[in-house]
């Protein structure tokens, strides 16, 4: 089924419907706290399958806000609301300030890069042969190529229009450095690589492609100074190129894995309208132990200020607040006592529920102390062996910015070293230091061994090779060749083991990254 995103009223029906939803709740008593959890997870959640496929029209998307925005201040009552705060405000993290309101313009072009990552991933599933067909590539191609072909559907545009808005976000992961362009794509880290500006290469000379920066599986570092500042150039000889030819993969850099979610999508495209709040106020009002209702109460109150509330100040504050509505509205008389009767009823719930919600704390602390008991990693019929290989790597940032990184390794047998190694590397992070120095370590330890146990002070390393799709970026084809090492031994173990029993190989590793 097709539409035209031109005219609105194939897209009413989705407002109708919000509409009649709200009026179900007519006769509920529903608190504002109780509003917001309801549009987050019901009213947003009514248009999801169109959002998902189309983007809809602006029209559509005000009066839906306004809809939402209309039953959150009013609530069941009649007339106009009084809007407390501004939408912009609303829809802010909590830890920002905000209640977390989610923006429906943000949501329609989260859910729908979804399919677009999912076509450029997948581009033998049908949806994607049948584009790549039809307009001479996937969505995600159109909007890298900035064109729009003629005569597409409304789906396809949408798809093209909300790829050219999350462009950004995507980056490449180097594999073979055909497909990556050197300046136009983000290739090496999160920022872009740009060349000199005091000595750019003629038009004619200039690398174009990460392939061209390559002398078979290694950089070719004789073009690195002269193309590139230092920063950029320690930026791209952190990259690491995979010993087997891969083909270069799309990455959403908001992610660390570099996978897409539609939360991470959300807030990216979001982010360039809220602005930002630099403060931890917010962080701990929203996570602390507190009611709800004394939480919406003091963002009514503080959200322009910063300063730290006590419990204590925010039952009387409740308090007040309760027993001056009924003076209002209910002609009660003012009665001191009243409002300390109050503050103690409120103290109460508080403390009751206080202690409920850290004993759920404290069990799901012990559920997920037994989930992290997995710090080993097998090859093989595993057993104790006295063949040791213990790696470490040391990474620093220096005072002017660069960075400074090398790997240690020593193999031991019955507690007598055999040889050790340490060398100076290029590392984005402490972690590609550390799986730096394991596939170094290994590579050389296959040379002499079959069987092998590793020990290493990191605990990260051991879940990434469970788990390779779970690590960093820059780690991830590391983690690949690492296992596709591990399993050239006809035994194998890893082990995560404290700081102390890898003491050797750190001292190498800090060493090498010391010295000259």
């Amino acid at each position: 089924m097709d539409v035209d995103g031109r005219n609105s009223a194939c897209f009413k029906g989705i407002h109708d419907k919000v509409m009649r939803c709200i009026s179900s709740w007519k006769f509920s008593y529903l608190a504002i706290t109780g509003r917001c959890i309801l549009i987050n997870s019901v009213l947003m959640a009514l248009a999801a399958h169109i959002m998902a496929v189309y983007l809809l029209p602006k029209k559509i998307l005000n009066k839906i806000n306004s809809t939402i925005l209309r039953f959150l201040w009013r609530g069941n009552k009649e007339g106009k609301p009084i809007y407390w705060r501004s939408q912009t405000l609303l829809e802010q993290k909590k830890h920002e300030g905000g209640m977390g309101l989610r923006n429906i313009d943000s949501l329609n072009q989260a859910l729908l890069f979804r399919q677009v990552w999912r076509i450029n991933k997948k581009p033998d599933s049908l949806v994607g042969r049948i584009l790549t067909q039809k307009y001479g590539g996937n969505p995600l191609q159109a909007a890298r190529w900035n064109r729009m072909p003629t005569n597409t559907s409304w789906a396809f545009k949408s798809m093209v229009k909300c790829a050219r808005s999350m462009l950004p976000g995507c980056g490449k992961r180097i594999g073979n450095g055909q497909s990556t362009r050197i300046v136009e794509d983000t290739w090496a880290g999160n920022l872009p690589v740009k060349f000199k500006r005091n000595n750019p290469p003629s038009h004619d000379n200039a690398p174009k492609y990460v392939k061209e920066l390559l002398r078979g599986r290694t950089w070719d570092t004789s073009k690195f100074w002269y193309y590139f500042n230092r920063s950029d150039a320690q930026r791209v000889l952190s990259t690491y190129i995979p010993q087997h030819e891969k083909e270069d993969e799309t990455i959403w850099l908001p992610k660390e894995d570099g996978n897409y979610s539609v939360k991470s999508g959300y807030w990216f495209f979001h982010s360039q309208a809220l602005k930002r709040e630099q403060s931890n106020f917010w962080k701990i009002l929203w996570k602390s132990q507190m009611s709800q209702r004394w939480k919406i109460f003091c963002w009514k109150m503080l959200s322009d200020k910063h300063k730290q509330l006590w419990p204590i100040l925010v039952a009387i504050l409740w308090a007040i607040w309760l027993h001056r509505n009924n003076v209002i509205f209910r002609n009660d008389n003012p009665n001191p006592q009243e409002v300390l009767n109050l503050t103690k009823l409120e103290l109460g719930r508080w403390f009751r529920g206080f202690g409920e919600s850290m004993e759920k704390r404290d069990k799901g602390n012990l559920v997920l102390n037994e989930k992290r008991k997995e710090t080993n990693w097998s090859w093989g019929n595993a057993f104790q062996v006295d063949n040791i290989l213990k790696i470490d790597g040391a990474w620093k940032k220096t005072k002017n910015g660069g960075i400074r990184a090398a790997y240690g390794w020593v193999m031991e047998r019955g507690n007598r070293c055999i040889r050790e190694e340490a060398s100076r590397i290029f590392a984005a992070s402490p972690l590609q230091a550390e799986a730096q120095a394991m596939l170094e370590g290994i590579s050389s330890a296959r040379m002499d061994w079959t069987t092998v146990e590793v020990w290493t002070d990191s605990e990260r390393m051991i879940q990434m090779l469970h788990k390779p799709e779970s690590a960093p970026t820059n780690c991830y084809f590391l983690i690949l060749d690492i296992l596709s090492v591990l399993k050239t031994f006809a035994t194998c173990s890893i082990y995560k083991v404290c700081r102390s029993n890898v003491r050797r190989a750190h001292e190498l590793a800090t060493q090498a990254r010391q010295g000259p």
